[in-house]
């Protein structure tokens, strides 16, 4: 009984990895986005919004794989990303960077300054 309760919680444990590397794998996509944007972008306001977005997946992703995992899974996405659909899969990775930040102000809001 014992020996069946570890294992039922060792395969817990493994489907709950499967989900953070296949979410890893969405923010170096929009990673790799966010960045092209920033380089590319007609405006100032797209390429600022590029460079944050680049900065927001660049954190999400930090220390989650190992450099050779990181080339591999940019490889996979420099693959498959055209640019019929860069911009509306940019707005969706820039709605989840807009969503993030909601949570964030809704979980520590700024401090109340200090009356005068």
């Amino acid at each position: 009984m014992f020996r069946m309760i570890i294992l039922t919680a060792a395969g817990s444990l493994a489907l709950i990895g499967a989900p953070g590397l296949a979410q890893s794998s969405g923010d170096v996509r929009c990673l790799l986005l966010s960045n092209a944007f920033a380089q590319s972008a007609n405006t100032d306001e797209a390429k600022k919004a590029g460079q944050t977005g680049a900065l927001f997946f660049l954190g999400r992703i930090d220390g989650r794989w190992n450099d050779a995992q990181l080339r591999a899974a940019i490889a996979a996405h420099q693959k498959t990303i055209k640019p019929a659909t860069a911009g509306p899969e940019m707005q969706a990775c820039m709605q989840q960077l807009q969503a993030s930040y909601k949570k964030l102000q809704t979980a520590a809001p700024p401090p109340v300054p200090k009356a005068k």
